[in-house]
């Protein structure tokens, strides 16, 4: 598997950054540079990425907010997407991602409008919006399943990509942000193993973290760390190594240095178990 998480060490070199992942054991990485870096620094963590085997699995489009019900907040966020997706592909990340994007005034949030067919509209739209003005060759656009946003199921992302239509147009795996209900909660491994199944072939990048329904009214789904919760991670282990062996699996959503080692050992550890390297 290649495992990777957010680098909280400083660095200022190709070289200082690949030998912090390779401290870590990382073989997959988040972009280790920003929209801002000369066409010269892109391409030295891009050859030094790949010189050392290492995956850059992900530029962050997150915090754009499209849907936005101002007009030039959400015209922003469409030129703010294109050109993070311009660097995701001069970088050679795996993809760039957001979610597809709320109604409402938080670009995350839940909205009533935002599981209408006006705003899977909206968003086929805008996704083939940013291919076309970005035109990548090397990466391609995702949108993170939500659990109150399309995408919410496989199914809508099957429709999504049917009705988008562009080879660039790629899967980002969260299976945390799919469970959005006590049913999903309990079969989560089916939910996993049937995105693979049938998303495979498209998919670029995994989250992974885990997920606990508590015990109180009335219903509260709370992300924590890998191996304190209920997801089946021994399932999207055997589903990434069987069927997307490359694939990058990602540790997000923590606050310290200290609780990425802990889950990505979890996930280390759990792998090796199971007959896995990482």
């Amino acid at each position: 598997m290649r495992i990777g998480a957010p680098i909280f060490e400083s660095y200022h070199s190709p070289e200082a950054w690949v030998a912090i992942c390779k401290k870590h054991g990382y073989r997959a990485a988040y972009a280790p540079i920003d929209l801002g870096a000369s066409d010269s620094e892109i391409m030295e963590y891009r050859a030094a990425a790949a010189e050392n085997d290492i995956v850059i699995a992900e530029v962050s489009a997150f915090l754009n907010h499209p849907f936005h019900p101002d007009p030039q907040i959400a015209s922003q966020a469409l030129r703010n997407t294109i050109d993070r997706m311009v660097f995701a592909d001069k970088l050679g990340a795996g993809c760039c991602v957001n979610v597809s994007s709320s109604r409402g005034l938080v670009w995350d949030g839940p909205h009533p409008l935002n599981l209408t067919e006006e705003t899977f509209a909206m968003t086929v739209r805008f996704v083939r919006k940013v291919l076309e003005e970005a035109d990548p060759h090397d990466s391609g656009y995702a949108l993170e399943f939500m659990p109150w946003m399309y995408p919410v199921t496989v199914d809508d992302h099957l429709r999504l990509l049917q009705e988008v239509n562009h080879p660039r147009f790629v899967v980002h795996f969260d299976p945390v942000n799919m469970i959005n209900s006590p049913e999903k909660y309990y079969s989560n491994g089916a939910i996993i193993r049937d995105c693979f199944q049938r998303l495979g072939d498209k998919l670029v990048g995994i989250h992974c973290k885990d997920i606990l329904l508590r015990e109180k009214l009335t219903t509260h789904l709370d992300e924590v760390v890998a191996g304190e919760g209920y997801l089946d991670h021994r399932t999207l282990i055997q589903c990434v190594e069987t069927l997307k062996p490359n694939c990058p699996v990602m540790m997000e959503h923590l606050a310290t240095p200290q609780l990425y080692d802990k889950a990505v050992a979890y996930i280390r550890e759990l792998a090796e178990s199971m007959g896995y390297t990482t």
